[in-house]
């Protein structure tokens, strides 16, 4: 089940959990949602090495909150490049 939310009578939590992915993962989604988009790889890549998004080491693998890099990319365009006030 993708993206667990919880609505029942005896629980008013409907916050999703976040989609955690890796870098190669997260660009997939994004040409997925946009097959024309003008973001790379490499744009990824440098939002993560300027700290602008957490990355989690889980093992070896290094992820990161999908839902959190679309705000920040939709962000460059729409407003002044906080995400804070999303979550």
């Amino acid at each position: 089940m993708n993206n667990l939310e919880y609505d029942s009578v005896t629980s008013t939590n409907t916050e999703r959990l976040p989609r955690m992915r890796t870098l190669k993962q997260a660009y997939e989604l994004l040409k997925e949602e946009d097959p024309d988009t003008g973001i790379t790889m490499k744009e990824i890549r440098r939002i993560i090495e300027n700290d602008e998004i957490e990355v989690y080491c889980v093992g070896r693998k290094k992820l990161i909150n999908v839902d959190l890099l679309f705000a920040k990319l939709m962000c460059y365009y729409n407003c002044d490049n906080s995400v804070s006030s999303l979550y």
